[in-house]
């Protein structure tokens, strides 16, 4: 059995290994390409140039440029700052991403290693923070971590205040140190909830002063610096964050969703349940029981319990904020937080599946089943670890060439052209040097929900003041979830499209009779 069983760690290391350094390989390909990888990309660029002119970022959408920040300024921070080493806001944002990954990544294996009891041995203890810091890397949805988008950052910071409260939830410097860390989260994307209320629910069963600590720290900290922000722009900020994102939301939508991401990560999901299945029917048995001093005893007592049953909280609730997803506009990142909370709780099923025996391993018989899942989660990674490893050693795919072939001819029609283009790829605009005047996702919600007057945007596609307008598309018809019937009907009007580049389309003024 222990030739076995180093068999299959020598084969699971090896796997992580090939599976990580491939998806990773992948990241640092597309940090550097200069067309867009998600339609947010250039948006988020343009709002790290203006975050420090906070009156101009979070401007009143009643005049131009008619354009929404969505999220805190804390990305877009970070983003300008790496900007300064990259001199392109693009290539910062997604290097401010992958870098959050790689921290993220290393904080899981970490915490899963802390976790395990020290009963067990070393090396399986280190396999198992391998396993779980490389799972990650094996989802559909961890492409999004290389994106010039918010979502990883935030992830990060508020995984970070969970690992730390697991760590030492009865230190009081720490517990100031994760509060700090969730507003962090918070002012990185707001709807970051699951990981405060995760670690607040938890210290509110092992001591409530420390849940009121944290309290008063977020509140006074998170408190005091919204508040500075809506001085600083009148107000705006508050718009921005919380009444202009109120798109449509449709039940069958995040249903939809959560039937998608289940069926992606059901193997994630088997292993973390089995890991907090029964922590969880404990916690379970003594709150039926009402046993509210048994329970604050044995998780104040039991590390493994307590820290098992923080994460399975955390999961839990970053399943239940991931039913946003249900809202016009959403995106797989809206899993990401869930999917990268089970990874520390299945790398602990690997304790669960061995015991020690001197300083061997022994694999129980009956859980071989269970560690054929592993390999098998890791080998769902390995298209994107292929492509990663065969960019590094061969360079680009022809698929990338002509993606680049098609983005720079459309960059050097946008360049060409003076005056100001509206563009649904707003990365070429930042390329090119050019304003966003609006982004036409958001304003189409707007408008759809009565939140915004679009007439006088309208109106100035009508006057045909820009002199381009270009789409993506891949078809001629404007499409309806990117423009509203009448943003699409000034278009029609007032353009004509002219020529096709790859997916886009370029639309000029029509000739005035």
């Amino acid at each position: 059995m222990l030739t076995g069983t180093r068999a299959y760690c020598a084969v699971l290391l090896a796997l992580i290994a090939v599976t990580a350094g491939g998806v990773f390989s992948n990241g640092l390909f597309f940090i550097a390409q200069p067309y867009q990888l998600n339609y947010g990309e250039g948006l988020a660029a343009w709002q790290a140039a203006h975050v420090t002119d906070l009156a101009h970022a979070y401007s009143s959408l009643d005049h131009y440029p008619f354009v929404v920040f969505q999220y805190p300024p804390l990305f877009h921070l970070a983003t300008r700052a790496v900007g300064k080493l990259t001199g392109d806001l693009v290539m910062a944002g997604r290097s401010v991403s992958l870098l959050s990954a790689a921290i993220l990544c290393a904080l899981i294996g970490w915490i899963t290693f802390q976790v395990l009891p020290r009963r067990t041995s070393r090396s399986m203890r280190l396999l198992a923070a391998a396993l779980a810091a490389t799972l990650p890397t094996t989802l559909y949805n961890f492409n999004w971590t290389w994106l010039a988008r918010v979502d990883t950052l935030a992830v990060l910071l508020s995984f970070s205040g969970v690992v730390v409260f697991a760590a030492r939830p009865f230190s009081a410097p720490l517990q100031i140190l994760t509060s700090v860390l969730m507003v962090a989260g918070l002012f990185t994307r707001q709807t970051a909830l699951a990981a405060p209320l995760a670690c607040m629910l938890v210290a509110y069963l092992i001591d409530r002063r420390i849940a009121l600590r944290m309290l008063l720290v977020m509140g006074i900290l998170g408190g005091s610096i919204l508040g500075w922000l809506a001085w600083q722009t009148h107000g705006q900020v508050l718009l921005h964050l919380f009444r202009y994102n109120q798109t449509a939301f449709s039940i069958k939508r995040a249903a939809f969703g959560l039937l998608m991401n289940v069926r992606h990560a059901a193997g994630l999901l088997a292993l973390a349940g089995g890991a907090s299945l029964s922590v969880l029917k404990g916690v379970g048995i003594l709150t039926r029981r009402r046993r509210w001093d048994l329970l604050r005893a044995n998780l104040g007592a039991n590390s493994y319990r307590r820290r098992v049953f923080l994460l399975a909280v955390y999961s839990m609730l970053a399943a239940l904020s991931a039913l946003t997803f249900g809202k016009e506009g959403s995106d797989i990142n809206y899993f990401l937080e869930w999917n990268v909370s089970l990874a520390p709780l299945a790398g602990i099923l690997l304790f669960r599946a061995t015991h020690p025996a001197g300083h061997g391993l022994h694999l129980r018989s009956a859980w071989l089943a269970v560690l054929a899942l592993p390999v098998l989660l890791l080998d769902s990674g390995f298209d994107q670890a292929r492509n990663g490893w065969l960019r590094l050693l061969e360079g680009p795919l022809p698929a990338d060439r002509q993606q680049i072939e098609i983005y720079r001819r459309a960059l050097e029609t946008i360049q060409e052209t003076p005056g100001p283009v509206f563009s649904e790829d707003m990365n070429l605009l930042y390329k090119a040097g050019k304003d966003i005047p609006a982004e036409p996702a958001m304003i189409q919600y707007l408008a759809q929900a009565g939140l915004w007057d679009e007439r006088p945007f309208v109106r100035m596609i009508q006057e045909r003041q820009f002199a381009l307008v270009t789409t993506v598309s891949g078809e001629i018809a404007l499409s309806r979830e990117r423009y509203s019937p009448l943003v699409a009907a000034a278009i029609e009007k007032a353009y004509e499209p002219v020529s096709r580049i790859g997916d886009y389309t370029i639309f000029r003024p029509r000739q005035q009779r």
